[in-house]
């Protein structure tokens, strides 16, 4: 499945809801969807807030994809270069929750709900991949790797 998401809120209300329509249809664990839908909004919300340079729209791409066990969202955009893949956890995580400041734990979730995240940045595009690897029901071996990058 492919997206083009415009930088308005709507557009991810429509992003969540094709995905979500997807995975399910597609028979993804529960577990599996949540996952990815908290990441992929989490991820595309942050691109709209934090990714523009001027005031030119955003060009945002996500491609969901189900393959050897795994589920891959790709996620690629035109704003500012930002590997989440380096974002170090927010010094407060481990602070009681009335202490904390409101914000800051997204990455910090993506980074926990998925296996592997994967960035390169390349022809002016920031080029994110989420992969959670799905449970199969019997299976008593480990399952093949992930497809690791990013499609060009």
């Amino acid at each position: 499945m492919k997206v083009h998401v415009s930088d308005t809120s709507d557009a991810v209300a429509q992003l969540i809801e094709q995905s979500e329509s997807y995975l399910m249809e597609a028979g993804v664990p529960f577990a599996a969807v949540h996952a990815a839908i908290l990441s992929l909004e989490e991820m595309v919300v942050n691109i709209l807030k934090h990714g523009k340079l001027g005031d030119r729209s955003l060009d945002i791409e996500v491609a969901l994809q189900l393959d050897a066990g795994c589920l891959m969202i790709d996620i690629s955009d035109d704003g500012q270069p930002f590997d989440p893949t380096v974002a170090m956890p927010p010094d407060h995580i481990d602070a009681p929750l009335e202490d904390r400041p409101i914000g800051g734990l997204g990455i910090h979730l993506v980074k926990t709900l998925n296996d592997e995240l994967i960035y390169r940045r390349s022809d002016g595009r920031n080029h994110l991949r989420m992969v959670k690897r799905l449970p199969e029901a019997g299976l008593t071996t480990a399952s093949p790797p992930c497809p690791d990058s990013p499609p060009s």
